[in-house]
């Protein structure tokens, strides 16, 4: 039978047996432990009677409806058994990188997130197999992660028949603990957001960042303005400007602008040497810096679960992760570097990996349900002072015109932006902070990425706003708030702390 990876038998006890089994549910993978399946099976079914055992390939007839019949018997099972052979985790990852670029059934992992959904109705009882050993938690998606609390069983092939006897024991123990009363199917986890009805901007962002985590926090140069030591884009250009003795007509120069002639007239090197002096300083990271690096645990202490989030800037500084580091929490790096235009990936603990190609590239900390496992900030334009990649700091930021140019216009967007970042943009609510939209090379970064307009509900803060940028940023699917950032931050977190 041609089918998914997910296959599974039901058990009951026959009229005048021992006391009733509760119904049990194997949920194992064809290329990794049919062979292990049907044999249990077999064994099973001598041991509790012939119409006992239910096996996929014996009960599943031609033209029923399989996926149905699957997560019918998996929500109403007492005991889901998971039979994990040597190739159970490879093939879930397989899997799920395949989901990214089509659809991809995994009913194996379809029927493990229901049992677990239901718990206290259902046990999972996972069952390693030839040696198999158990997953870690951080290697599974965050639906599966409550599995690695279980007590496996063993299923050895040099001590089957006693690993067999202790597999049904088991069983046995499980069909007399009390029952919760049942859960409907999907559990908490599964419950949409709610409506956002008549309550504010910063009320119903709180209830996405609590309630789901696909909220992405886009960070400009407007967050750095007002800080004595690092520089937004005005000053920044100012200090270009001064270091070569630029004076430039514009009352608000343009930071591309001024890095432009810097470069054509003076050259990289003294571009380099300006904006190194500028941003790679022993600089402290801003109130806004410090809000989002320490938003987990703001969570946490208002009692609610932490949401691993994306964190996307185009600065060039790294505010944002002297922030994290302060706030000891991890994080992984993904940087764009102009010299080669490609991305390189940095673990939390400090191991590189260059993207050679971005749409072939998942070991992004972004599952397949494109929720986060770790928390992933993305240097969109590169980074000045980012220590010890290997490559040449001079050459590997976008801040030029020309630099603009080339980024934008070299080629799709997918051939540039890895795919599970993509992927989680496009589905994600965002909050731009410190952008102004009047900013060009922002809006066709909007235009790129999101088309026309961003599908989810997304939002601006942007202080001072004129009426123009609130029609340019409706234009783009964005709600425009304009309270400082402080205020916004402020109201962000006493929302949060309300649950």
């Amino acid at each position: 039978m041609n089918g998914p990876e997910g296959k599974s038998f039901e058990l009951t006890a026959p009229p005048g047996a021992e006391p009733a089994h509760p119904h049990v549910f194997v949920s194992y993978r064809h290329s990794d432990t049919a062979a292990q399946a049907f044999l249990l099976h077999d064994r099973l079914k001598r041991r509790f009677g012939d119409d006992t055992v239910f096996l996929d390939i014996a009960a599943l007839k031609p033209g029923m409806d399989w996926r149905e019949a699957i997560h019918a018997r998996a929500n109403a099972c007492g005991v889901l058994i998971v039979l994990i052979g040597q190739k159970w985790l490879s093939l879930m990852k397989e899997s799920a990188q395949r989901n990214l670029v089509e659809p991809v059934d995994d009913v194996a992992r379809e029927e493990l997130e229901i049992a677990l959904r239901n718990k206290g109705n259902i046990d999972v009882l996972p069952v390693l197999v030839d040696g198999a050993t158990m997953p870690a938690a951080h290697d599974l998606p965050t639906t599966l992660q409550r599995l690695t609390d279980r007590q496996a069983e063993r299923l050895e092939l040099v001590s089957y028949d006693q690993d067999v006897e202790r597999l049904v024991e088991r069983l046995v123990a499980l069909s007399s603990e009390p029952r919760s009363a049942p859960t409907r199917p999907g559990g908490a986890d599964d419950r949409p957001p709610p409506r956002p009805g008549r309550s504010s901007h910063v009320e119903r962002l709180a209830r996405l960042i609590t309630g789901n985590g696909h909220v992405v926090v886009v960070l400009g140069s407007g967050v750095n303005r007002g800080l004595d030591t690092l520089p937004d884009s005005e000053r920044l250009a100012s200090a270009l400007a001064g270091g070569v003795g630029y004076e430039n007509p514009r009352e608000h120069p343009h930071l591309t602008e001024v890095a432009q002639y810097v470069d054509v007239t003076w050259g990289r090197p003294d571009l380099h040497r300006i904006l190194t002096e500028s941003l790679a300083g022993a600089y402290e990271p801003g109130p806004v810096h410090r809000f989002v690096a320490g938003l987990q645990k703001k969570l946490e202490a208002a009692g609610l679960p932490r949401w691993p989030f994306l964190a996307l800037t185009t600065n060039l500084d790294t505010a944002l992760e002297r922030a994290f580091n302060d706030a000891a929490e991890p994080y992984h790096l993904a940087i764009y570097m102009a010299g080669t235009g490609r991305f390189v990936h940095i673990t939390p603990d400090g191991a590189q990996q260059e993207v050679f190609q971005a749409n072939g590239y998942y070991d992004f900390p972004i599952e397949d349900d494109l929720r986060l496992s770790s928390t992933l900030i993305v240097k969109l334009h590169g980074a000045i002072g980012q220590r010890g990649l290997g490559y040449n700091d001079a050459e590997n930021y976008v801040i030029t015109e020309d630099n603009y140019i080339d980024y934008l216009s070299g080629g799709s967007v997918e051939q540039i932006v890895p795919v599970q970042i993509l992927q989680k943009l496009k589905v994600s609510h965002c909050v731009f902070l410190g952008y102004d939209i009047a900013d060009w090379s922002l809006r066709v970064l909007l235009k790129r990425v999101w088309g026309s307009r961003i599908p989810a509900a997304s939002w601006a803060v942007q202080p001072d706003a004129h009426e123009f940028e609130d029609v340019l940023w409706g234009k783009c699917g964005v709600d425009l708030i304009t309270d400082p950032l402080d205020a916004f931050t402020a109201n962000l977190e006493a929302a949060l702390r309300q649950g």
